[in-house]
């Protein structure tokens, strides 16, 4: 439906139903994490991560949205006020990130001026998904209210 932007994973509901104990490391909703992802890709729609349940455990809060972002979810659901600057830290992109970004971009297009279908930045290919990922992470920047160059 098009009025559907987004799809999230309850992870407690879920492992409720499949009488699976909840952990810290998460390897009881991997498979449903992943499944969600792919639904949420192929719809064209933002994938977000679960909730991370313990509110004290900002430690284990930063190594779940790392794997999160990681996985390739546009975001993370959270439980507490607190945790907010810790997920926004992870899914907005870096000065440097966005300087790359830029770079990527710059030099596909001198690429495809040449009829080349990669060129090389940093002794790095870069190719149409280097360029996908450029793009995205400028997106990200945008969503999150960057501003950048003439953009």
């Amino acid at each position: 439906d098009p009025r559907v932007a987004a799809l999230a994973l309850g992870a407690e509901d879920f492992t409720a139903s499949m009488r699976a104990s909840r952990t810290k490391k998460g390897m009881e909703i991997f498979y449903a994490r992943n499944a969600v992802l792919m639904a949420c890709r192929s719809a064209g729609i933002d994938a977000l991560d679960a909730v991370f349940s313990d509110i004290n455990d900002e430690e284990g809060l930063q190594e779940d949205t790392m794997l999160t972002k990681n996985l390739g979810f546009d975001g993370k659901t959270v439980v507490h006020p607190r945790q907010i600057d810790i997920v926004n830290s992870y899914f907005t992109p870096s000065k440097k990130e966005i300087d790359y970004a830029l770079r990527v971009l710059a030099i596909a297009e001198e690429g495809k001026k040449m009829n080349k279908g990669a060129v090389t930045l940093d002794g790095s290919m870069i190719d149409k998904p280097m360029e996908l990922r450029a793009r995205t992470t400028l997106a990200q920047a945008e969503a999150a209210g960057i501003k950048i160059g003439g953009m």
